[in-house]
């Protein structure tokens, strides 16, 4: 079993009644449900892309953190720019056999394909939405198909909605890789983004 960082553990005995002293100005952390209209207009840059790393290493001397970078080839880009051996930052990972663990982060893993929508700038999460811009390509019965970071098939896309789920049939009806592509270069187009 790999021991977990967790951040301000020492003072868990406080926790009551700092919930209690500070109740009224206390913030949940909660992310929206995004469509691929918001995917598309929020992202920096789209791209299909494979796995070739993933490297976990400590933020600091100090070992107050973890970061992971995951590093993309074969980089097919959406929009944006073509750059082979793209690599991504992520807060949390496992070094040392100590893992700090973001709730809802996606986890890479080498030699997978996936269709991410990211954003530029410094955050725990590059991904769109925190993990809602990550869209596995899994096999399926006529070929690859999409799914979510989950690994839910994605049957349906709209401008809003994305309909996911585990249906009897599992990826068999999920929507191909060829279709995803296709409606996310519609939407950037119709966003007025500059799409490949």
């Amino acid at each position: 079993m790999v021991p977990m960082l967790v951040r301000g553990l020492r003072l868990a005995w406080l926790a009551p009644i700092a919930l209690f002293a500070w109740a009224p100005t206390a913030n949940a952390t909660s992310v929206e449900v995004k469509g691929l209209r918001a995917l598309s207009v929020e992202a920096d840059a789209v791209f299909l892309g494979t796995v070739s790393e993933v490297r976990s290493q400590w933020v600091d001397d100090k070992h107050t953190a973890i970061e992971t970078f995951v590093t993309f080839v074969d980089v097919q880009p959406l929009l944006g720019e073509a750059a082979d051996g793209l690599t991504l930052r992520f807060s949390g990972g496992t070094v040392d056999g100590i893992r700090e663990e973001i709730v809802g982060m996606p986890r890479f893993e080498r030699g997978e394909r996936v269709v991410l929508f990211v954003h530029s700038g410094r955050s725990v999460s590059p991904i769109v939405g925190f993990s809602q811009g990550c869209f596995r390509v899994i096999d399926g019965a006529s070929g690859p198909v999409v799914a979510t970071a989950e690994g839910h098939p994605v049957y349906e896309i709209d401008a809003e909605t994305m309909a996911a789920g585990t249906a009897a049939g599992g990826a068999s009806g999920a929507m191909s890789l060829d279709e995803f592509l296709r409606a996310v270069r519609a939407m950037l187009k119709s966003t007025g983004r500059t799409g490949s």
